[in-house]
């Protein structure tokens, strides 16, 4: 998406933890000018552009995040999820920007076999 500022990258391998097998997955969270409305608008055109799917299920809404949306493929989802910046981030994490709206684009490991099981429109 043009016009954004990276934030952060936060990423991990698959793992087996005391909670159970936890998937990979690859974090960027962004900041940018335009409104939630137009990050998922665009996100939702260029990933079904590109064959994903809606889903439901993929777009878990997080403790600090406002608004979530997700899309499946195969054996990854994808999410984004709009944080709520005061609570989402210390300040000098925004690294003295100030920004309409900061989300988290979040790729994740999935069983392929589960196929994409909630198909909604967006």
């Amino acid at each position: 998406m043009d016009g954004v500022t990276e934030l952060g990258h936060f990423f991990g391998d698959k793992e087996s933890t005391f909670e159970g097998p936890q998937p990979a997955h690859d974090d960027r969270i962004f900041g940018t000018q335009v409104t939630a409305d137009e990050v998922r608008a665009f996100y939702d055109q260029e990933l079904q552009r590109l064959g994903w799917q809606p889903d439901r299920l993929a777009g878990v809404l997080g403790s600090v995040e406002l608004a979530a949306w997700g899309w499946c493929k195969g054996a990854i989802a994808f999410s984004i999820g709009i944080e709520d910046q005061p609570r989402a981030f210390k300040p000098e994490f925004y690294k003295g920007q100030t920004f309409r709206t900061v989300f988290d684009a979040r790729m994740t490991g999935r069983d392929p076999s589960l196929g994409c099981p909630e198909r909604i429109p967006h």
